[in-house]
């Protein structure tokens, strides 16, 4: 994710998980680092003016100070001689996971993401590689091997990697995303009954930049439906996307949100559709194992298409967990991972994140 101050890219653990200062009212896309070492004692977000608060400042200190080791100038072993200097190619995922390889701008894509697959893991079939906004393609236009000069990759830059988890075959049109999460350890009891806190699943709906849509379990929460009618008014039209509602195992002690998509129901002019898990109460999701996504056909249940955990612990109260995106060969499922302020109950700072991801490329 890019910082909007400085705008280098960065990790999502390098934002600060809550608004800059108390009082700002947008979302933080600006880095620790740019916070921190501003001289000046406000928030460095254009157009705000409001002073960061000493308890916050001390508070995002921790986190970097967490995040980074400062070597002593002892410790050569740390650093680079002239006989050992390197170029390399910084590859991040969203969800926190990066590695070093070596940089040759001869390679071909094919061939960066064969070291990929050394390293991170991922399959070639499974990547989908960005540099400053652009995909880079196997093959040019010409069905010529690309190399990285093709695409001005520059030695020490950052390469971003998006996991393709499914493409879904144009036969299948009823599919379910089960976003579920175990109970937190830590749960607090009253006369013995457990007070439960949930993550809730929702699904943002975008066409291009722009929010047409959000489902979550308001659409099963006759209360809250009630309230927003009233006060807010609320689309009755699902475009496809319905949710379940809770879907809490006490024995398991795992709780699930299900939201069911008719891809041939989706309007024509939505692009992509995005899950997020989000802390209702809970200051951070880092209290609940396991955030976790499993995906397959409305119609065979048993039989799992893709998955994945969200395995890093996070001071942020939302997390991305995937993607559906419309392409020119129908809708594929990507992995994301992107953590972010924000929860059900307001979700300027999530539609804000995920605006970012989408003029990034993702």
């Amino acid at each position: 994710m890019k910082c909007q101050k400085c705008s280098n890219d960065k990790l999502s653990k390098e934002f600060p998980p809550v608004t800059v200062s108390e009082n700002c009212e947008h979302p933080s896309l600006i880095c620790l680092h740019c916070i921190l070492f501003s001289p000046v004692a406000q928030c460095p977000a254009l157009g705000c003016e409001h002073l960061i608060e000493e308890k916050r400042r001390k508070w995002f200190m921790a986190i970097w100070d967490k995040q980074f080791v400062e070597y002593k100038s002892t410790d050569v072993s740390v650093f680079e001689t002239e006989d050992c200097k390197q170029s390399f190619l910084r590859i991040t995922v969203l969800n926190g996971d990066a590695a070093e390889i070596e940089f040759n701008d001869t390679w071909t894509v094919l061939k960066l993401m064969t070291e990929i697959k050394k390293v991170l893991k991922f399959d070639i079939n499974e990547q989908r590689l960005l540099y400053s906004g652009r995909e880079l393609a196997v093959k040019l236009p010409n069905l010529k091997p690309a190399t990285l000069k093709d695409f001005s990759v520059k030695p020490n830059a950052t390469v971003q990697l998006v996991r393709l988890l499914y493409k879904i075959p144009q036969d299948i049109n009823q599919v379910v995303f089960d976003l579920n999460w175990q109970y937190p350890n830590d749960t607090n009891r009253v006369e013995e009954t457990e007070i439960r806190d949930y993550l809730d699943a929702s699904c943002l709906m975008f066409e291009k930049e722009k929010c047409v849509r959000t489902i979550d379990f308001v659409q099963k929460n006759d209360l809250m439906l009630a309230m927003l009618k009233k006060h807010k008014g609320i689309k009755q039209k699902e475009w496809g996307v319905k949710h379940s509602g809770d879907r809490m195992d006490d024995r398991k002690r795992i709780g699930h949100h299900l939201i069911d998509v008719s891809t041939k129901d989706i309007p024509s002019e939505v692009t992509s559709l995005f899950f997020v898990l989000s802390a209702w109460n809970a200051p951070n999701i880092s209290k609940y194992p396991n955030p976790s996504l499993s995906f397959y056909e409305k119609s065979h249940p048993e039989a799992n298409l893709c998955s994945t955990t969200f395995t890093h612990a996070s001071d942020h109260s939302a997390v991305v967990m995937c993607s559906l995106s419309r392409t020119d060969n129908g809708w594929v499922v990507y992995e994301n991972g992107q953590t972010c302020s924000g929860n059900a109950k307001d979700y300027n700072s999530i539609k804000h994140t995920i605006i970012s991801l989408i003029q990034e490329g993702y």
